[in-house]
């Protein structure tokens, strides 16, 4: 059988590229892990690495034996994770990561409900656009990820993510009361040809609006850019121009001055979801907090977002 310590000293020196760089990570001599990787070979029979003044390359035999030792180390890890957390009653950290308009709106009361539950989780908290979180996400900076992505606008999903569907979340337009569109029940989105925007800046939002209008047949007018939906809000009351944002966040202490009126049924939507690693370890702190975070979307069905249940209890922003 081979030994546990030998593999992970070996995985070192393959993930780092040199004997001295996988010493100074595992706090060894220089000595000590060529030893370790010596007697991995002789255990094996066959050479695992070929050594030369330029560095190390790994041989056929020392690469297929890199992918099972990464994949054998990880799931060791995980257990040694599980036991601990058992064994803590519910301690450790729970790392969740969260695209803005969620992070207004769904991480408080997610955040509230689940220190009721796992007083002695530690959270940490952060909110990043999917272009930034999800790679964070499968590099293992983060255990859960909230993003979102639109349909018009996919954007490529690693196969290393698992994407739990949360709610669907339609656009909405704000204007000042008085605009002339303020009345109506829902906006077609080539009724706004021809106005100022205001807008958010180098974001997958920005950049869905600019593909739905184009479909529409116009280029946005835009005369502000903002990615804080409240300024946005108070731009648009200021008359600087009109805003499209989520109605995620479009009803969040909406101004006096300000109507927020849907755009038509599909067009402009994207879907909201709970992002996880396939592989690797999922604590119970993460089952709990992705219950929860579909408890609070479900809690907002009875909000100012009108929010419907579809049969499979998640929620879906109307």
């Amino acid at each position: 059988m081979l030994d546990v310590d030998r593999l992970r000293v070996f995985r070192e020196v393959a993930s780092r590229g040199s004997f001295s760089a996988a010493a100074r990570e595992l706090a060894f001599t220089q000595p000590g892990i060529s030893h370790h990787v010596k007697q991995l070979e002789r255990e094996l029979g066959v050479a695992l690495i070929e050594r030369s003044p330029r560095g190390i390359r790994l041989t056929p035999p020392g690469r297929a034996l890199y992918e099972h030792a990464e994949a054998l180390l990880t799931r060791l890890d995980d257990a040694e994770r599980d036991v601990v957390e058992i064994a803590r009653l519910g301690g450790g950290t729970l790392r969740m990561v969260a695209f803005p308009s969620a992070a207004a709106t769904l991480v408080p009361p997610a955040v509230a409900s689940f220190r009721a539950r796992h007083p002695s989780v530690e959270l940490k908290l952060a909110e990043a656009d999917p272009p930034v979180s999800l790679p964070d996400l499968v590099a293992g900076s983060w255990d859960l990820a909230l993003a979102y992505e639109y349909p018009l606008l996919r954007l490529p999903r690693d196969p290393a993510l698992e994407f739990e569907p949360m709610f669907s979340d339609a656009m909405a337009c704000c204007l000042p009361v008085d605009h002339a569109l303020a009345g109506e029940s829902q906006i077609e989105l080539e009724w706004l040809a021809g106005e100022i925007f205001v807008a958010p800046y180098d974001c997958v939002c920005r950049e869905a609006l600019a593909h739905a209008s184009r479909r529409a047949g116009f280029t946005p007018d835009v005369a502000s850019e903002t990615n804080d939906y409240m300024a946005m809000q108070a731009l648009v009351e200021a008359r600087v121009g009109i805003a499209v944002m989520p109605r995620l966040v479009a009803s969040m202490a909406v101004r006096e001055r300000v109507a927020i009126v849907p755009l038509a049924a599909g067009t402009l939507t994207r879907t909201a979801s709970i992002v996880s690693r396939r592989a690797g370890f999922r604590s119970a702190a993460s089952t709990t907090m992705r219950a929860v975070l579909h408890e609070v979307a479900a809690g907002l069905a009875a909000g100012p977002l009108s929010l419907d249940l579809p049969a499979g209890g998640r929620a879906l922003v109307a």
